[in-house]
Parts: C-alpha cells; sequence; structure tokens
C-alpha cells in the first residue's frame, strides 16, 4: 500500500480504538453483572476482555460472562467452579492456535508470492498476530457448558445488536452460522473485487479482517462451517501487490546539474617579422538546470530490477557561463627588419555573443529495489554541450617600407574571429530513487568519476 493510505489506515484505526471503549460493553451489557454496571471504572477493563476474546475466539465471551456473573452475582470464588480455569484454558488453547495460524499465512505469503519485496511487506502485516503472553494452565474440571447459550453470545457479536435476550427455544448455532455465511460472502466479494473499492472501504475491509481472523481460510477455530475463499495473507498480498505493479510512463523532469564543461583552446599568430605570438582562454559551462521529457518502457508485470527501461532527453533551459575571454594586448610598441618597420600594436577585443547549448540524453534501468519507494538504478548518460562565441583581432599602427619591399596582403586585414565548438561526454551513471508516490520521484545520480545530478521527475503511467 502507498504510504499516504498506510497512514491513513492506522489513523483511522487509533481513532476508531478512541471511540471503541463502550462498544463491546454496551453489546453484552444485558448480560453483565450489576454490580459491575453501577461502576463506571470497570467498564473500560471489562470493553476490552470481551474485544480480546471476540476477536480470539468468540466463544470465550460465553465462559467470560459466566466467569462474571458466578463472581459478582453468585459470589462463588473457586475458579475450577466458577469458570476462571475453563477460561484460561480455552484461552491459551487459542493464542496457541492463531500464532500457528499466522506462521501459517506467513509461510504461504513467502511461498507464494514471488517477489520478496512484497512476500516481505506482506509478512510484515501479519507478524503482530504471532506474539502473544500465554499462560500455561492445566486442563479444568468437566463442567456443564450450555453450548446453545454460548452459540447464543457469538450471534449477538455477529448480529452486533444490543440488548437482545436469551431464548432457550432458539437454535442459535443455526442462526449464527446463517450470519456467519453472510460475512463470509460479503468478505469474498470484497477481497475479489479490493481494486474497485475506495479507499475507505478497504480501510474498512482490514479493519473488519482484523476482527474476524478466524473466518479466513486455514482457521485456528473448528467452530465455523463457512469460512473465506482466502488465507488472511491474500488481501494484504492484493493490496501490495497494487502498490508493486510496473506500467509504462511519460515522463517529465527537471534536473540540476553542476557537471563542468571546459573549452581551453589557443589562439596563435605569426607576424611579417616572422614573431609569434600566443594567447590561451577557457570558457566553462557549469551549473545547468534541464527540462527532460523521456518514457518508462516496461519490461515486466512488477517493480523487480531490470523490469523496466527509463530513456530521457532534455535541454538545459539555463547555465553558467565563466570564462577568461577579455582584451589581450599583443604587442604594442616599434620593431624593424630588413625593408620593413612597424609602429603600432595587435590586440584581441573583448568577446562578443558568448552562447552556450547543452542537452542531454540518458537511458537507464533499475536493478536493486528496496522497496516499493527505495530503488537503485544504473545507465550511461550522455551530454552535448555546444559554446559560440566571436571576437576581433585588431593590427593598428603604420608600416614603413623605405625600400619599396612588398608588405603581405592579410596583414592589412583585422580579422572577426567566429568561435564554434562541441563536446560530446558520456558517462555511466547510478541513480537512488526515492518515490513518495507512484508519480513523484526524487533521484541523486553520480555521473562516474566525480560528477552530481539531482532530479525531480513526474511520471503519468498508463
Amino acid at each position: 500500500m502507498h504510504l499516504r493510505t498506510i497512514i491513513s489506515i492506522l489513523l483511522t484505526f487509533l481513532f476508531a480504538q478512541m471511540a471503541l471503549p463502550q462498544s463491546y460493553f454496551e453489546l453484552y451489557k444485558n448480560h453483565i453483572p450489576e454490580d459491575i454496571k453501577k461502576y463506571p471504572r470497570y467498564t473500560g477493563g471489562v470493553n476490552a476482555l470481551l474485544k480480546k476474546y471476540a476477536e480470539l475466539d468468540p466463544s470465550l465471551i460465553y465462559y467470560y460472562l459466566t466467569q462474571i456473573h458466578f463472581k459478582f452475582d453468585k459470589e462463588i470464588a473457586n475458579p475450577d467452579s466458577n469458570f476462571t480455569n475453563h477460561l484460561q484454558y480455552y484461552l491459551a488453547k487459542a493464542q496457541k492456535g492463531r500464532i500457528e495460524w499466522a506462521k501459517t499465512n506467513i509461510a504461504l505469503a513467502r511461498e507464494n508470492i514471488t517477489l520478496k519485496i512484497e512476500a516481505d511487506r506482506v509478512a510484515s502485516y501479519i507478524k503482530p498476530y504471532t506474539s502473544a503472553k500465554i499462560n500455561e494452565v492445566y486442563a479444568p474440571q468437566p463442567a456443564s457448558i450450555n453450548t446453545n447459550k454460548q452459540d447464543f453470545f457469538r450471534y449477538i457479536l455477529f448480529k452486533d445488536e444490543p440488548g437482545l435476550t436469551y431464548n432457550a427455544d432458539k437454535n442459535y448455532e443455526k442462526l449464527c452460522n446463517a450470519l456467519v455465511q453472510e460475512k463470509v460472502n460479503t468478505f469474498n466479494q470484497q477481497i475479489k473485487d479490493i481494486h474497485t473499492l475506495s479507499s475507505e472501504d478497504k480501510q474498512q475491509l482490514l479493519r473488519s479482517a482484523s476482527k474476524f481472523t478466524y473466518l479466513f481460510k486455514h482457521s485456528y477455530l473448528d467452530d465455523y462451517p463457512y469460512l473465506t475463499d482466502y488465507a488472511f495473507y491474500e488481501i494484504y498480498e492484493k493490496l501490495v501487490k497494487k502498490d508493486y505493479q510496473n506500467y509504462y510512463g511519460i515522463i517529465a523532469q527537471v534536473s540540476y546539474s553542476v557537471l563542468p564543461v571546459d573549452f581551453k583552446e589557443q589562439f596563435q599568430f605569426t607576424d611579417p617579422f616572422n614573431q609569434s605570438f600566443q594567447y590561451n582562454y577557457e570558457v566553462q559551462a557549469q551549473n545547468a538546470l534541464f527540462l527532460s521529457g523521456g518514457v518508462r518502457i516496461k519490461l515486466k508485470p512488477l517493480l523487480t530490477p531490470f523490469s523496466s527501461i527509463n530513456v530521457q532527453f532534455g535541454y538545459a533551459v539555463a547555465q553558467s557561463l565563466s570564462n577568461n575571454l577579455k582584451r589581450h594586448v599583443f604587442f604594442d610598441g616599434f620593431k624593424a627588419v630588413e625593408g620593413f618597420s612597424f609602429n603600432g600594436s595587435y590586440y584581441i577585443t573583448d568577446y562578443r555573443n558568448l552562447e552556450g547549448e547543452r542537452f542531454m540524453y540518458q537511458i537507464s534501468v533499475p536493478f536493486i529495489y528496496f522497496d516499493r519507494h527505495f530503488s537503485v538504478e544504473a545507465g550511461f548518460h550522455y551530454q552535448q554541450q555546444n559554446i559560440s562565441f566571436e571576437y576581433d583581432f585588431i593590427k593598428a599602427g603604420q608600416i614603413n617600407n623605405p625600400y619599396g619591399g612588398e608588405i603581405p596582403e592579410e596583414f592589412f586585414d583585422n580579422e572577426t574571429i567566429e568561435y564554434n565548438k562541441t563536446k560530446h561526454l558520456f558517462y555511466p551513471v547510478l541513480g537512488v530513487n526515492y518515490a513518495p508516490a507512484r508519480n513523484i520521484n526524487f533521484k541523486f545520480e553520480y555521473l562516474i568519476p566525480n560528477q552530481v545530478v539531482i532530479n525531480t521527475s513526474f511520471l503519468v503511467d498508463f
């Protein structure tokens, strides 16, 4: 189940428990001794015990109500005579049975659910049923048990109607079994159509199932002729499997890359006096903000290693460009060789129209799933960085040619130099994903050997 759904279920369950203290007490109020009803301080304790017995084995309610009747109304203190030992014996028996039942459900989950993460998740919901404090007691002395009245107390529970009185002429086993069959049919239908239920109805199903664990297949009680078609673990399997369902999707992503791309160049020229000049300059593009799109291609039905391929492409809508481009003077003064003299300067002007474009392409596959929300993926990342700018190379001054020598024509030309260059960058990539919801994903990527990309993506699945 999604984290939000689980929290909602837990909160709903908590509030239900806060609102519940009177419910079981009111349900059986007509059958509780007057000495207990006169003192409100007893209400919470009696309600808690009735709830415990009702959810573990409703047959225990008969032993409990008979016990307090003998203790308070008849003042019988002997535990063999007031049904105290009977209650403790059958309570321990039911507790042992449910522990084994829970272990069986966990074993069935691990055996039948192929995805280990999913099986572990289902097992975690059932594990609380495997622990109980059990008091070892000897079998009680034989006693006269009114089985019809015992069935009557079970009937009250399934009828969920306060104020009922016992009628010895009625067959309460038959009446109770009819209600059990009705509840079992309801469970079967709800579990079968569980993914069509609203979130509230799913929560209600889980609450109801936790109260009637003994009505599910592989029950630990022998009192019920009707059981569900499903084992208890299958409810959670269906809900969890929905969370691990794989899907195709369209990806929209915002990425921030600190990957720097350096362009280092050297400007060189030789003047007519055979003197060489050079200038090293550098442009660096970094801190790029990408908008990306892509597709998620489903390869397997569940979220397992190598169950999908993510293909993405993006464009940097913003990035910072740093440089050391500035006016640079190579020579300023007078020089002469045989036949020529020059009085002036050579220099580069400031740059103009510095622009950068960056594109990215990535393909990756998940290869580890820790659970529905956390996974690790690997793949290949490609970036293309384009840089362009222009500047002028100026040769200003005066050339003297007293001997009539020929001056190279190109020496008189000032040059506008246009710079355009592209770099192609390939990286293996590792990514750690956190998906708080099905359609939202945060990713921290490491481009080997030393670059970091932070992503936030949104997925439209289909």
